[in-house]
């Protein structure tokens, strides 16, 4: 198992953000791309920080870790985009 008993509906989190960063590039304008995609990593990023469900200690460490340096990308590139 992935995650700790008590976190066992983190699944649903998981596959959530999955679709949703999925589903973004629908979105014809790169700015609200950007802002969507670090609404999901953020969202996802508070429940993975307040919870703590993966089983081992140093996943969910690796998920927080993973998660903010996306979001610091995100911030960097949305400075870059044209027409913004």
């Amino acid at each position: 198992f992935r995650f700790r008993p008590q976190a066992h509906w983190y699944i649903l989190v998981v596959m959530c953000r999955s679709l949703f960063v999925g589903m973004i590039p629908v979105v014809p304008h790169p700015t609200l791309q950007i802002y969507l995609l670090m609404i999901v990593l953020l969202a996802t990023l508070e429940t993975a920080l307040h919870y703590k469900p993966w089983r081992v200690a140093n996943l969910n460490w690796m998920d927080t870790g993973f998660a903010s340096i996306m979001v610091m990308f995100l911030t960097m590139a949305s400075f870059m985009v044209k027409g913004a």
